[in-house]
């Protein structure tokens, strides 16, 4: 995992009225839904995502990964297993398929049920 780059670029002015996070996972709980399609790709961001979270404090044990077959099954899961978690991550890919196939649907399912399930539970979902 590459390094942050840190320091203050020239010129830079702060902003007057800011809110900033934190990058502290101590003590929070997160969901990870991964696809198995194209598992190749999905567990190589299923080990970076894991990486950047233990990297930023939080415990392996209090990371819970769901597996789905496919994209289309995200926002599914997702919006039965949000109110568990103190963040969500989705890890989903379609390659290799012809533009006419499922690939417009899906997209837009996967899209819309995470912005639904992002508003409706006031928390952000990261895909």
């Amino acid at each position: 995992m590459a390094d942050n780059i840190t320091g203050t670029p020239e010129g830079y002015a702060p902003p007057s009225h800011a809110l900033e996070g934190s990058l502290n996972g101590h003590n929070k709980n997160v969901g990870i839904i991964c696809a198995k399609f194209n598992e190749k790709i999905t567990k190589s961001l299923l080990m970076g995502a894991i990486r950047g979270l233990t990297d930023h404090g939080v415990s392996e044990d209090a990371i819970i990964t769901h597996w789905v077959p496919g994209a289309f099954e995200v926002p599914v899961v997702a919006e039965r297993i949000f109110p568990n978690y103190d963040a969500l991550i989705a890890i989903a890919t379609e390659l290799d398929l012809p533009i006419d196939s499922h690939v417009p649907l899906s997209m837009r399912a996967r899209v819309a049920g995470a912005q639904v399930s992002s508003i409706e539970h006031l928390r952000n979902i990261e895909m």
